[in-house]
C-alpha cells in the first residue's frame, strides 16, 4: 500500500506526518510481537499526559521472548511508541514487524519503508494488537521529530503492506 501526499497546492508549507493504525486478531497472552532485529531500538518516553517528552531510551524487549499481555502475576500491555537506530546490517530498506501468534502459529508482518521511523504498539483491544508505523513521531506537531514540511508543489509518499509468512 502506498500513501502518497500529491502536490502541496499552497505556497505555504503544510506540516504533516502520518501513521495507519491496523489491528490484527490474536489469542491474549499467546501473541509475540518482534520488532525488527534488522535495527537496534529506542523506546520513546511520555510524560503523566502519555505526550512523548521526546526523549528515548535503549530498549530490548519485543524480541519474541514474552508474549503480549504477559500473565497473571506479570501482566504486560502496551501503549508504546519505538524508534530505530543504527541499521545492524549495511542496508535495512524496509522495517519488519513480526506478530506471531502461538494457538495459530501464523506470522503476519507489517513491513515500512524509510518513510514511516516509527513502530506504536497499542494493546487496548480485547484479542487484538494495532501495530502502527508511523511517519513522525507520535505529536509531531509539537515536538517536531520528524514532523515533514512540504513547500508549495513538493509531494510525499510512503509505503506499508502486510503478509502472512
Amino acid at each position: 500500500m502506498q500513501f502518497r501526499i500529491t502536490n502541496n497546492m499552497e505556497s505555504t508549507p503544510m506540516p504533516f506526518y502520518m501513521g495507519w493504525h491496523p489491528y490484527f486478531h490474536c489469542v491474549p497472552n499467546k501473541a509475540y510481537v518482534v520488532l525488527d532485529p534488522c535495527t537496534s531500538w529506542n523506546h520513546v518516553e511520555l510524560d503523566a499526559n502519555m505526550d512523548p517528552t521526546g526523549e528515548t531510551t535503549r530498549y530490548h524487549g519485543l524480541n519474541g521472548s514474552d508474549p503480549i499481555g504477559g500473565t497473571l502475576l506479570n501482566p504486560t500491555f502496551y501503549d508504546d511508541e519505538f524508534k530505530p537506530i543504527t541499521p545492524r546490517k549495511p542496508r535495512c530498506d524496509y522495517i519488519q514487524t513480526r506478530l506471531y501468534d502461538e494457538p495459530t502459529q501464523q506470522t503476519v508482518v507489517l513491513w515500512q519503508d524509510s518513510s514511516f521511523r516509527f513502530v506504536y504498539v497499542f494493546t487496548g483491544r480485547q484479542g487484538a494488537i494495532a501495530v502502527e508505523p508511523m511517519s513522525g513521531m507520535a505529536d509531531a506537531y509539537n515536538n517536531h521529530d520528524h514532523l515533514s514540511v512540504l513547500s508549495g508543489g513538493e509531494t510525499w509518499s510512503g509505503s506499508v503492506g502486510v503478509y502472512v509468512e
